[in-house]
């Protein structure tokens, strides 16, 4: 059933996009869509928000309604990147900012989500190296 519903989202995205636009299946249930023309980043927001709304709508798989949930990372060239990596690699650190955001939502790339997510990582490290605090445990008695 898992595969039949990425295979419908995949319809629906190919559906949205233009001739010139790339729909790319990146692996899981992750998608990555290259739009060469877009001029502006309205443009952007317009086709992020058609996205939605179309996978909004209930897939019918086997009998059964399934609905899923979007979150879209928007990155544009030049702004976020001279190159695609750059570019697609500050989309998905966008795209982990709108799950983060309660998801069916899109955020546009920000340099500042980079210094975020690095802050966020530097915290992490320094927990996993901090000291645990031990309660003395009490262990029932055993019966021998």
């Amino acid at each position: 059933m898992g595969d039949k519903l990425l295979l419908s989202v995949a319809r629906r995205l190919v559906a949205c996009v233009r001739v010139s636009d790339t729909v790319s299946r990146q692996g899981g249930d992750e998608f990555l869509i290259l739009l060469p023309d877009i001029e502006r980043s309205q443009d952007a927001a317009r086709f992020a928000a058609k996205i939605l709304t179309m996978l909004a709508l209930p897939h019918r798989i086997d009998g059964q309604e399934l609905h899923v949930t979007m979150s879209i990372g928007i990155g544009l060239h030049p702004d976020d990147g001279e190159d695609v990596d750059t570019v697609i690699k500050n989309a998905d650190t966008a795209m982990y900012h709108a799950k983060n955001d309660g998801r069916n939502n899109y955020q546009f790339f920000a340099r500042d989500m980079n210094t975020r997510v690095v802050e966020r990582l530097s915290s992490e490290d320094r927990l996993r190296g901090a000291p645990v605090a031990r309660e003395p445990m009490a262990l029932p008695a055993a019966d021998m």
